[in-house]
């Protein structure tokens, strides 16, 4: 704002970034925070004397204290004085006198001689396991690593024996044709006998299934390349089309990614430069030294018959792998394998288990490469995915259940586990930020990044963690003879590479996997210091863990730096290494006396001896797919212009893109919404975006019904999500479930002023546009259904969700319908024909005539015209014998004796009914009518029925035609109305009869196509009815 005179600059303060003037100092305050923050947090000034000494600074010292105490250490003012490099041996000497701080001594003391009497080790500064003292325990690693003795009581084993002899083996038949039973059952009872049948397994398998491959992969045959020639323009187009339906019809998740993105992702670099890069880091070993006490111990082991008894065919049945998963280096897909029957699934699966290792063929994988990014810059850009034959994914799914029922997993760690890990750990956070702002308080927070962590992971390690879990030596066994016999072979855009033996890590896409990693990343949460973490509404939260993404929070600086050395010794004795260029840090220090919070842009933590970058306070990170900055989630930044240009350009039918727009589009900014920072206004604005190219695809006026978008499709709409109310009610939904959350920082979130606020706005969002709260779940849908059927427009439509024919034609159904076919179809539903009725709706005069241009003396409607005017007489006739023609076909398909239009002479008149059929059901009179929506259609089902029905001379002439008792005659009609609305009674009785649903789905648009002919026609005509 420009200055004032020159009394008013007196007493008014001025920017010293951009000049502008305030009358008050906190004005000028909250300018500089929003337009100046990097220049706002430069001039806050963090007092440096007299800091306090804060609770996770007394706890951090009391526990390095007691640790000296119990390694006979003599000077522990200088053994603690490195700990705290901001503070003076006056000030630790002062707080080692204070009584609350000797309490925390005593404390620390307690703890680490009851962690030491269970484990006999206790951890040090850098997070080692070391032992009290050589006369307490020797520290021998064959001690350790004998871990639990389970070979004493091989429990599972005779299970597993008496499970096949006494179960499996007597059953003599077996469903199914085709898969060698008795060569399986001869295999089994070798095994029983104690023999290696692991080569016979192999031989069963590729009996069952010749066309597969039970050795390495070898790629696809690659195609002889094509002198390219320059094509037309509309032959580009075809050819697009061309390569898109394909896509389409092999892999609509892959189709959609590529018109929304405009360019799919793909490997871009060729399988030598893959070879290079990958295969060293695979197949060379870590290099740790297992020797030395092991992490952790359990009281008790883990019982074999819980972990690995005998698979039944109940387990064989509920964990099969999906159809659409993909096939294994073997080729066999999961179609087949899921033909065998479970019983010989469940027999070949025990025996596995009663030789204690996978055959050597099923070891194998091949690995495929999913980029990061659009355009990844190395080879290292990539995600490498294993896949294995689907019989080892099956069994592997087995016993990933068992270990998941076993709750064994650090509380923190919230990936690959029974619950939403995602929203609790990005609630946390936003919640975490936002408690530090109001009020004051300081929290230090570091984003971990762990190179290569899933292909990096010790196999030594891994079983060493294993065992100390108290895991049962039959299950180790199995795990790590996988491991030593694994080998994979990269595929690069179907080119395959060399043979690589794994030597590390664990393979991503193999069902134990991910389990067997959160085993490997519980050691490296369970280094960081007890005594750290932020205060949120009362629970400590030290760390936030999902998989291998790790944010680590603490109150003071002592704490962070003392829990990264801790992590970084932790993370290397399993392998893996921390990369210090990929992690950031985020420092909130308040100054008490100015009431201000500075964000800390100096270094101040260091991984291995490389500083942390630290962020400012216009730096912004993303984690789990949100992006944050000091206030704490922010608003998903989106231009959906871009896609959904790309979405209308695209090669593809109306329904087609409809379906893009639903299943895929939207589904894509949810996660973004609902967990981030969104606005009203913003989720209106991006519901009209979407309508309007909605519009533009079905050629649709604006005058359409909002409901008829947003209504599911099974009630008449085209059941497309509106952001507007999809967005608050998920959001009220998923908040809400944090209180009922067995985490308890979660619940500590949820009660958060920050998750409430999200939580108010919601409901509040919900409660104006009058969607009800009352139960669990809003009922958001019933919203836009209401909408649609009060409409003018959609009125016709409220009895379509009592018939399933009525409806499927706009989603499920459409894929067979041509583009131009489908948005006429979608006008005549919705009623959105132009005639002079509609065209002058909300501007209509005195002076303007609505009268039909035929002529007629009534107004010019959709359903006049369809219906009622002469001109589209003979369309109607064509539209009404199309449906009687196709329920004759259906019924003569079915075995019924049918006569069409018969000529019966009764003493009430002719009567000619369209069909009169015999069959075992009995004797049918049926007669179809295509009326208007007006009236319930089940009222004009029962007239046209009655105006049959009561003619008793009717009935007789047909029992008679047919050789039947008249009482045995039924009548019934094909009701339905011009807008493609079966009558709820006439759709039931023609399904009695046994016409398929699929028929009645082709009247429906068989009625709708006529209908807009009709329209054609009127519009194609001149002629004018002649007033007598």
């Amino acid at each position: 704002a420009p200055a004032g005179p020159s009394s008013a600059a007196e007493s008014s303060v001025v920017c010293p970034e951009c000049d502008r003037t305030f009358s008050t100092r906190r004005g000028l305050g909250v300018h500089r925070q929003r337009a100046h923050r990097a220049e706002y947090d430069r001039d806050v000034q963090i007092p440096a004397v007299k800091v306090r000494w804060s609770t996770e600074e007394l706890r951090l010292m009391a526990t390095s204290e007691a640790e000296a105490i119990l390694n006979g250490e003599k000077f522990v003012n200088q053994k603690l004085l490195p700990l705290f490099p901001q503070r003076s041996l006056e000030s630790v000497k002062g707080v080692r006198r204070r009584a609350d701080y000797k309490a925390l001594v005593e404390d620390a003391l307690r703890e680490l001689r009851s962690h030491a009497a269970s484990s006999h080790t206790f951890p040090n500064d850098s997070g080692e396991e070391v032992c009290l003292s050589p006369s307490l325990t020797s520290c021998s690693s064959s001690e350790e690593n004998q871990g639990p003795s389970n070979n004493a009581n091989p429990s599972a084993v005779g299970d597993i024996r008496s499970y096949i002899s006494d179960n499996l083996l007597p059953q003599t038949v077996v469903p199914g044709e085709g898969f060698h039973a008795e060569k399986l059952r001869s295999l089994a009872v070798r095994a029983l006998e104690g023999f290696d049948v692991s080569d016979g397994l192999v031989d069963w398998l590729r009996s069952c299934f010749p066309e597969a491959s039970m050795e390495q992969f070898r790629g696809k045959s690659c195609k002889r390349k094509h002198k390219r020639t320059r094509n037309s323009k509309r032959k580009q187009r075809r050819i697009a089309y061309a390569h898109t339906q394909t896509l389409w019809r092999r892999n609509r998740a892959r189709a959609a990614r590529e018109v929304l993105d405009g360019t799919p992702k793909r490997v871009a670099h060729d399988i030598n430069q893959i070879d290079k890069y990958w295969a060293p880091l695979m197949q060379s070993p870590s290099g740790v030294d297992h020797d030395g006490c092991s992490l952790t111990r359990v009281s008790s082991p883990i019982s074999e018959q819980v972990l690995c008894g005998p698979i039944d065919t109940h387990d064989v049945s509920i964990w099969r792998v999906s159809v659409r998963s993909a096939a294994g280096p073997d080729q066999l897909t999961a179609r087949k394998w899921n033909a065998v029957p479970p019983e010989l699934q469940a027999l070949f699966f025990n025996v596995v288990l009663l030789q204690g290792k996978l055959p050597r063929h099923l070891c194998s994988s091949r690995t495929i490469f999913l980029p990061k990014t659009d355009l990844p810059q190395s080879p290292g850009g990539y995600r490498p995915i294993s896949v294995t034959s689907v019989v080892v994914r099956h069994l592997h799914k087995i016993l990933a259940a068992r270990i998941s029922s076993l709750n064994l997993f650090d509380s923190r760690q919230r990936a690959f586990i029974s619950a939403d890990g995602v929203a609790e750990n990005l609630v946390i956070l936003d919640a975490l930020l936002s408690a530090a702002r109001y009020p004051l308080r300081q929290v230090h927070l570091v984003s971990l990044d762990i190179m290569k962590a899933f292909d990096s992971l010790d196999h030594g390690a891994i079983e060493r963690i294993l065992r100390s879990r108290g895991f049962p030596e039959m299950f180790i066994d199995y795990v790590m003879s996988g491991y030593r016999e694994a080998t994979t072979c990269f595929l690069v855009r179907g080119k395959p590479g060399k043979v690589v033996n794994l030597r590390r890590g664990v393979r991503q896409g193999d069902p134990l996997s991910p389990l067997i990693f959160n085993l490997a990343m519980d050691e490296v949460l369970a280094a960081i210091p007890e005594e750290v973490g932020f205060s949120l509404e009362g629970e400590r939260v030290s760390c936030l863990g999902f998989a291998d993404d790790l944010v680590v929070v603490t109150s003071s600086r002592v704490g962070m730096s003392t829990a990264l050395k801790r992590i970084e010794a932790a993370a290397a004795r399993l392998g893996l290494h921390l990369n210090p260029d990929k992690c950031h840090a985020f420092s909130f220090v308040p100054d008490g006396h100015s009431k201000k919070l500075k964000v800390v842009t100096d270094p101040q933590f260091s991984i291995g001896g490389s500083v942390i970058e630290q962020s400012t306070s216009l730096s912004q990170w993303r984690y789990l797919g949100i992006d944050f900055d000091l206030k704490g989630a922010r608003s998903l930044e989106l231009d959906v212009s871009a896609a959904l240009g790309n979405l209308s350009k695209a090669p593809l039918k109306p329904q087609q893109r409809l379906e893009v727009l639903r299943t895929y589009f939207i589904p894509r900014f949810v996660h973004g919404l609902v967990l981030g920072n969104v606005t009203d206004g913003r989720l209106l604005q991006l519901d009209r975006q979407i309508r309007k190219s909605v519009r533009g695809w079905l050629r649709l006026p604006k005058d359409v019904s909002l409901g008829f978008f947003h209504a599911s499709a099974k009630d008449g709409g085209l059941g497309i999500p509106s952001l507007r109310t999809m967005i608050p009610e998920l959001t009220f939904k998923r908040l809400n479930k944090l209180q009922t959350s067995d985490y308890p920082a979660a619940c500590a979130a949820w009660r958060s002023r920050r998750v409430q606020r999200k939580i108010n706005w919601a409901s509040r969002m919900l409660q104006r546009l009058a969607i009800p709260l009352d139960g669990p779940r809003p009922n958001r849908k019933g919203y836009w259904t209401r909408r649609l059927y009060d409409s003018v427009d959609g009125y016709e439509l409220k009895e379509c969700s009592k018939t399933k024919s009525s409806t499927r034609w706009i989603a499920a159904g459409s894929y067979g319908i041509p583009g131009r076919d489908y948005i006429q179809h979608v006008h005549v539903w919705i009623n959105s024909l132009p005639g002079r009725v509609r065209m002058t709706r909300g501007r209509r005069g005195d002076a303007q005539s609505v009268s039909c241009r035929a002529g007629c003396p009534e107004d010019e409607t959709s359903a006049h015209i369809i219906q009622r005017c002469f001109r589209t007489h003979g369309g109607r006739i064509l539209r009404h014998n199309a449906v009687c023609n196709t329920l004759a076909s259906a019924l003569k398909a079915v075995g019924w004796n049918v006569e069409q239009e018969p000529q019966l002479h009764t003493a009430e008149g002719l009567r000619k009914p369209d069909i009169i059929a015999h069959g075992r059901r009995g004797t049918l009179v049926l007669d179809a009518q295509v009326v208007g929506g007006a009236r319930p259609l089940d009222v004009a089902h029962k007239s046209k029925i009655k105006y049959y029905a009561d003619n008793s001379d009717l009935a007789t002439l047909v029992a008679t035609r047919f050789g039947t008792p008249p009482q045995d005659v039924a009548f019934s009609s094909a009701t339905i109305s011009w807008r493609g609305v079966w009558s709820p009674r006439s759709y039931a009785d023609l399904i009695s009869f046994g016409i398929p649903p699929g028929i009645l789905n082709g009247v429906v648009t068989r009625v709708l196509q006529g209908s807009h002919t009709n329209w054609t026609r009127f519009n194609q005509m001149t002629s004018k009815r002649r007033m007598v």
